[in-house]
């Protein structure tokens, strides 16, 4: 067989009519549909239209969800940034003695250069290809009672020694 026959056998047939029952199942349902678009809402009970909304148990598991990670970022903010001593002086405080109150946003690494020191021998006598890369941490820290953001900035160099194989 050719394309050009099954094409046209595929033009020659023709889809089936829809049985009856489909026509009437059909007239069923847009029946059903318009009894339920024309009618009236149901009266309010006074009883039901005072009584005060009930929270879904989604609701409660999502609010004590939201609870935890509150409590366990402010567990784990505290742990890393101890609170400072209190001030010396009654009614004045000094930078050092103020409550760290910023919360961290980011932390970054940005790579600026890589230097490469060529192959070198270490104390064992093991060849080694020395590199020094250059780099800028960022940290972001946001304030909660302003809304301003802390960005910290801190260059780095590091020396690498990445071990080398001679053949």
């Amino acid at each position: 067989m050719t394309t050009t026959h099954i094409e046209q056998l595929l033009r020659s047939l023709t889809p089936a009519e829809p049985s009856a029952t489909l026509f009437q199942s059909v007239a069923h349902d847009f029946s059903l549909a318009d009894k339920f678009r024309h009618t009236e809402p149901l009266p309010v009970e006074s009883s039901e239209a005072t009584r005060k909304p009930r929270l879904q148990p989604l609701t409660w598991a999502s609010l004590g969800a939201a609870a935890a990670v509150l409590i366990m970022s402010v567990m784990q903010y505290s742990a890393h940034h101890p609170r400072s001593a209190s001030p010396s002086v009654a009614g004045t405080t000094t930078a050092s003695a103020r409550l760290t109150t910023e919360i961290p946003i980011s932390s970054s690494r940005e790579f600026l250069k890589v230097n490469d020191d060529g192959i070198n021998f270490s104390q064992l006598g093991q060849p080694e290809r020395r590199l020094r890369v250059k780099s800028i941490e960022r940290q972001q820290w946001v304030d909660p009672r302003d809304g301003a953001v802390y960005i910290i900035e801190t260059p780095r160099e590091h020396a690498i020694a990445v071990p080398v194989s001679i053949q």
